[in-house]
């Protein structure tokens, strides 16, 4: 037959790992950055656009206008906010912290999976 149960048992688990991480962005891009089939120019691609977003994404971030010459230091506001917000998992991560590498795990998971569904 067509259907595959242990397939369906896979997405109910995945899918209840995504709602117990509440699947914020942050964590999708943690995932991105350690899925085995990306390569370095991508990963590297995917870190610079969120360091450096649009201009327009600055502005509605920050709420302030885009031909604002402040709007470049909230670009230094941003690299702050996310250097605090996300140094200690890079290093639990490169440490190799069992949790932090079962988060990992579990996030790359839910990445391929919905990838996979939004390809099909």
């Amino acid at each position: 037959s067509d259907f595959n149960l242990e397939l369906v048992v896979k997405i109910k688990e995945i899918s209840h790992i995504d709602i117990v991480n509440n699947w914020r962005a942050h964590e999708k891009f943690f995932a991105a950055l350690w899925l085995p089939n990306k390569s370095f120019r991508e990963k590297l691609s995917i870190i610079l656009k969120r360091i450096f977003p649009s201009l327009e994404s600055i502005a509605n971030m920050y709420d302030v206008p885009k031909n604002s010459w402040r709007i470049y230091f909230y670009y230094l506001v941003r690299f702050k906010y996310l250097l605090i917000k996300y140094s200690g998992m890079v290093w639990r991560i490169l440490r190799g912290e069992k949790k932090a590498q079962t988060f990992m795990a579990q996030n790359n998971q839910i990445t391929l999976l919905k990838d996979w569904m939004k390809s099909n």
